[in-house]
């Protein structure tokens, strides 16, 4: 028996087409124009509607194992599958972090069992995913990761981020960086803009966020390692992606909704619009919107 979708808009080939599909065992086994109904198919009328392949998303956050009062992988990817996602790739932050094949099978034994969308998790970089100190066992870990991130804190020396990403590129993983100077942070918690000076508080500079791609991009062309940035916030992180990719590089980039909606003209005195990286200046917002538009940020 088949499962006939009628007169949705589906894409294919870049583009949206008017027609039928045909699902069968949980396949698509026919597409495009009309597709005969036959006495035991059933038909679904999906007439306005689009139909797109699964999306993925490579930033999340299932918080399993470790802190499943803030998210679990059975809610989690219950979410993305109600959202059209089929694949979606958690970050490390969780206890144990995956930084070694124990601690990773403990996370891996949740996705198994509670998973409704494939997962595809990360590795941290570091152990206890601090961002510095002792690097992973990448090829240990490279057979059931996408990729390896410390997300949350940056990699902070440069000489143990290149031997990351050396290892990382021989075994064909890419770097995926939450970039950040501790140093230059000096206690800050929202832009250094003109909303903070008025309003007493401190500020996290811009360079705290752009130095580290900097430095990141640099050995991503020493070593050959794939490198991608997560949630990019400042015009100068956009620029320096964009060199990258103009240089033929391996180097792509992220960003989130709130940075392409907010900036940091809309705070409040409220506490709902703390994030990290903050939320940036007007003009960084205009830099990552034609980021977006331009393919920069993809």
């Amino acid at each position: 028996m088949k499962t006939i979708l009628n007169g949705a808009k589906f894409y294919r080939d870049g583009r949206f087409e008017t027609g039928d599909l045909a699902i069968e065992d949980g396949k698509i086994v026919a597409i495009g124009g009309r597709v005969a109904l036959e006495a035991d198919d059933r038909a679904v009328d999906l007439t306005g509607c689009h139909v797109l392949p699964g999306l993925v998303d490579v930033h999340v956050h299932l918080r399993e194992p470790g802190f499943s009062e803030k998210e679990t992988i059975a809610t989690g990817t219950a979410a993305a599958a109600h959202g059209g996602y089929t694949t979606v790739c958690p970050m490390p932050n969780l206890n144990p972090a995956p930084d070694s094949p124990e601690h990773l099978e403990a996370e891996l034994a949740l996705i198994r069992r509670d998973a409704v969308v494939r997962v595809l998790p990360y590795g941290s970089i570091t152990r206890g995913q601090k961002g510095r100190g002792e690097l992973v066992d990448f090829g240990a870990l490279a057979g059931e990761v996408v990729g390896f991130s410390d997300d949350g804190r940056g990699v902070q020396g440069e000489e143990l981020m290149a031997e990351a990403m050396r290892r990382a590129a021989a075994v064909g993983k890419p770097i995926v960086a939450h970039c950040e100077v501790d140093e230059l942070l000096k206690g800050g918690y929202i832009h250094d803009g003109v909303y903070c000076r008025e309003h007493g508080h401190k500020g996290i500079c811009s360079e705290s966020e752009w130095r580290q791609v900097e430095r990141d991009i640099k050995l991503a062309a020493e070593t050959g390692c794939q490198y991608h940035v997560c949630h990019v916030s400042t015009k100068e992180s956009v620029e320096l992606i964009r060199r990258a990719k103009a240089a033929g590089l391996k180097v792509s980039g992220e960003t989130a909704p709130h940075y392409l909606l907010l900036c940091d003209e809309d705070l409040q005195e409220d506490g709902r619009f703390k994030m990290n990286p903050p939320l940036r200046s007007r003009e960084d917002r205009a830099a990552l919107i034609a980021g977006v538009a331009d393919g920069t940020i993809e």
